[in-house]
Parts: C-alpha cells; structure tokens; sequence
C-alpha cells in the first residue's frame, strides 16, 4: 500500500488565493436590503406639481438600482418613466450603510401609479400609491398603537380599509423593540 502524504503548506499555496478570491468577489456582489422600499412626500409643496420619493437602504456595498414607474402595471405599451437616484452614504448601528432615494416627479394629482425597484435585472419591490388629490376634502384615518397584531386591531383595520382613505396619520407606539 503506498502512503500518500499531504503538504498542507503546498495545499495552502495553491488554493488558498483562489478560495479567498471566490470567496471576496461573491461578497463584492451580493447585495443586503436592511431597509425595504417605502414612500414619503416629494418636495412638492404647493398643489402646482406633485412628486414622491422612494427610499430604501442597503449594506455598504453599492448596488445597480432602478427605479420605473407608470399609470398602469408595467406592459410594452405602457410609458414607463425612470426615477433619479441619488444614495449616500450612513452607519447604522456602528455598520457603514447606503441610503438610497429616487424622486418620482411629474406625477398627475388623484391618479393611481405603479412602481418597481430592481437590482440590476432582478425585481426586487413592486408596489402601488395614489397621489394627492386637489379636491377640496380628504379622507383619512388617524390611529396609534397599532403593532401588537391582535384580532381587535385587525378588525379595526379591516373597517379603516372599508373608508377608502387617502391616507393614514399614525400617533406613535408602532415600533417595538423586535418583530416587524
């Protein structure tokens, strides 16, 4: 039986440059969202124009976002519109991170848009709002303490959705230490 010996040295050598190369170029790439898409008001503060602004945030690593939106869900016969992006960057928590934000802007009043963030080519968020209206009323709901998920809160939620509203003012105690 022949022995075979093991140059752990050698081995080291040889492969460790490439393993550790795999291994930096797949983080290089990889892309965390901490915070998810969400949306605010534009700077738009007169009722002359209309605008959001869409703003999410990632690790420290740069990514190849956009962001498209449109009058009606995404179809080649549709006008699609592209967002500006702009991203700084932030820590969070002692970490470096990057916060991106894209303004919708040219935005109709009292109409119904969609939209959708993609990293490169990959789908990332998909969403709808509708934008300020210009009629001279407006219906909301105003609600506080809403993040235990009970049945009542549900139910109330339930009838909040039945109004329609234009939108919804929370008063606080909706962040809580864990969950979501």
């Amino acid at each position: 039986m022949k022995e075979l010996k093991f140059d752990l040295v050698k081995y080291a050598k040889l492969f460790l440059p490439t393993t550790l190369s795999l291994i930096v170029t797949g983080n290089l790439f990889s892309q965390q969202l901490l915070v998810t898409p969400y949306l605010q008001p534009g700077n738009a503060s007169t009722l002359s124009k209309e605008q959001k602004v869409l703003i999410w945030q990632t690790d420290s690593i740069p990514g190849n976002f956009t962001v498209n939106y449109s009058l009606k869900e995404f179809s080649n016969t549709d006008k699609i519109y592209t967002a500006n992006i702009s991203s700084v960057s932030l820590q969070l928590k002692g970490k470096p991170t990057r916060l991106y934000r894209a303004t919708l802007e040219g935005l109709l009043f009292d109409t119904l848009y969609y939209y959708e963030v993609r990293l490169d080519d990959k789908r990332l968020v998909s969403n709808l709002f509708r934008t300020r209206t210009k009629k001279p009323f407006t219906k909301f709901a105003v609600m506080g303490d809403f993040g235990a998920g009970s049945s009542q809160q549900a139910a109330i939620a339930y009838r909040i959705a039945q109004q329609n509203p234009q939108f919804v003012l929370t008063t606080g105690d909706n962040v809580y230490d864990n969950g979501l």
